[in-house]
């Protein structure tokens, strides 16, 4: 046993405190006001699976994985499986925290769990999304020099490394098409670390995926913005934020062009009168106001101060994943909740602590599942 791992115990996960605060599975369920379907999550530890189970929380189906979900997956058209991986290798402790976020390999899934694509890149992380022509859009990223990283503002105390993303796309046979480098990108005078961030890691983007056939959509947590980036020349169209995000993850395009974003608060000022709170928020692009959000009351039972999504179901309700705490829930607009998973699969992540993270949970009517038809 390796004492050194923070948060452990003695390995056995009887003792950690969830056991004797929580409840796990299906907390609540309001079938007149829920949109009915199925729930896909995949637990950050080594329960080393993706599941999908049922409103009653039953598991309908599940694949079992070689190593950890490097983040999520979701569920392609045709009912196969595309999947972030978690790949053990040299940067396994590249910086502190690195193997909790790091990925590795994108994969593709069929029902049976046989693997029908794959494509690594060691310094794959966070975020990957298979494309309508077979291949990729993942995130990446790099070391940046010595002269790079003087050049960054703001942050913590100096780190021996600095981190900067690169978003690539790959073809269907692994072939680089495409790539964006932030080192070359962004402004260090304007893409400030905020202070309350160490340095090893300038942009930490979490999410990047094609508006279209010319422009991209990226988010930085790090940062706490969102970038429009012009795939031909690379030129940043658009920043929002900071505010009104504060450490944001997985933002989505509405249909009324509008996006969803979860807004974890992890960045929210400082100071005794300052309550440390998660929200989900509809922001207008055109206009920079947030149009919609929700909270919860009292504001400090919703919070994640890391990872977490999501998204609107076809009923018009959303179903939030609450990453920190393995939460996963479905409110209405009005913001009351009606459906309610807590995630019960405990066990060790990539640096040793016991927890039941999830990244995101998608969400499927049975008509898109060709294998429960």
């Amino acid at each position: 046993m390796d004492q050194s791992l923070p948060g452990w115990g003695d390995g056995s996960i009887d003792q950690v405190t969830w056991r004797r605060i929580a409840k796990t599975g299906v907390t609540a369920h309001n079938p007149d006001k829920a949109c009915q379907g199925y729930t896909l999550f995949a637990p950050m530890n080594d329960t080393n699976a993706v599941i999908l189970i049922d409103m009653d929380g039953d598991e309908v189906h599940r694949w079992e994985l070689d190593c950890q979900p490097g983040t999520y997956g979701y569920l392609l058209p045709g009912g196969n499986l595309f999947m972030n991986l978690k790949i053990r290798d040299d940067l396994w402790f590249w910086t502190p925290t690195y193997s909790l976020f790091k990925g590795g390999a994108l994969r593709e899934y069929d029902w049976d769990g046989n693997i029908i694509w794959e494509h690594i890149d060691p310094h794959h992380h966070h975020d990957g999304r298979r494309l309508p022509d077979g291949g990729a859009i993942y995130l990446s990223v790099e070391e940046l020099s010595p002269e790079q990283a003087a050049k960054v503002k703001g942050g913590g105390e100096p780190m021996q490394r600095m981190l900067a993303d690169v978003v690539k796309e790959v073809d269907s046979d692994g072939n680089l098409l495409w790539q964006w480098r932030a080192a070359e990108h962004l402004d260090t005078g304007i893409d400030i670390v905020p202070d309350s961030c160490t340095r090893w890691e300038w942009t930490h983007f979490n999410a990047a995926f094609p508006l279209d056939d010319e422009r991209i959509i990226m988010s930085s947590r790090q940062l706490s913005r969102i970038f429009i980036v012009e795939k031909a020349s690379g030129k940043v169209l658009e920043r929002f934020g900071p505010e009104p995000f504060y450490g944001q993850h997985d933002p989505h395009l509405l249909e009324n062009g509008n996006l969803l974003i979860l807004d974890n608060g992890t960045y929210r000022g400082k100071g005794s009168g300052v309550i440390s709170h998660s929200r989900v928020i509809e922001f207008d692009m055109k206009t920079r106001e947030v149009v919609w959000e929700y909270q919860d009351t009292p504001m400090f039972n919703f919070y994640s101060a890391f990872i977490s999504g999501a998204e609107v179901l076809p009923n018009g309700n959303i179903l939030v994943a609450e990453g920190a705490k393995g939460r996963i829930f479905q409110i209405t607009r009005e913001g009351e909740i009606v459906w309610e998973y807590i995630n019960p699969y405990f066990d060790k992540n990539g640096v040793g602590w016991i927890w039941n993270c999830i990244q995101e949970a998608k969400f499927y009517t049975a008509d898109r599942i060709p294998a429960l038809a």
